[in-house]
């Protein structure tokens, strides 16, 4: 939160008309908007279309296998822990966070469409599709930000699953659906990791 300074004051004049109609359309307090950092207001904003769709976060395929694992008795563990995703973000240059929050602010009419259309190919288990759809966000954004977000975890995380298939036992591990297409994919390093990956 940054209790200084408005966040409106930061954005383009039609910036700030987008978020004043998006905290109307979605029913978001303009007074908490206004004391977010840009990061933060990016992400509540690009949330709110699937909340008001009645998209329910627990119920990702990441949460649900979480319980049932559980509920199993399997040991469970994070690949980042959430202060770790919040840096990404938090730690970027304000005014990248600003780039980022008035981008969402543009493509919020299109979020749900995207969503959807995701979502299909993920359950048909289209690579090439789910790279398609992809491949507009990665052309527009910024290479920093791609690196922040998406390559270096990617990277991190192949390394952290070398290093697993050195110990005994089996491990199921889950991550976003855009880890795993196009270009600098997870399945990317793990290929520089010598991992050979099997579809099944």
């Amino acid at each position: 939160m940054d209790p200084t300074n408005s966040l409106s004051a930061k954005l383009t004049p039609e910036a700030q008309a987008q978020l004043a109609a998006a905290a109307n359309v979605y029913g978001l307090p303009p007074a908490g908007l206004e004391r977010m950092r840009p990061w933060l207001a990016a992400t509540t904003l690009g949330s709110a279309p699937l909340l008001r769709a009645g998209w329910d976060p627990r119920l990702g395929v990441d949460m649900i296998l979480q319980v049932d694992a559980k509920a199993r008795g399997k040991a469970v563990f994070g690949l980042e822990t959430a202060e770790q995703q919040a840096r990404f973000l938090a730690d970027l240059p304000e005014a990248r966070q600003v780039e980022e929050l008035e981008a969402t602010l543009r493509d919020l009419d299109a979020f749900i469409p995207r969503v959807e259309s995701v979502q299909a190919a993920w359950l048909k288990g289209d690579q090439a599709q789910l790279a398609a759809l992809g491949a507009p966000l990665r052309a527009t954004r910024d290479p920093g930000l791609d690196a922040v977000v998406r390559m270096d975890r990617n990277r991190a995380w192949a390394a952290w699953i070398k290093a697993r298939l050195g110990r005994p036992g089996t491990a199921m591990i889950v991550v976003g659906a855009g880890h795993l297409f196009g270009k600098d994919s997870l399945g990317d390093f793990l290929a520089v990791q010598e991992i050979t990956i099997r579809r099944s």
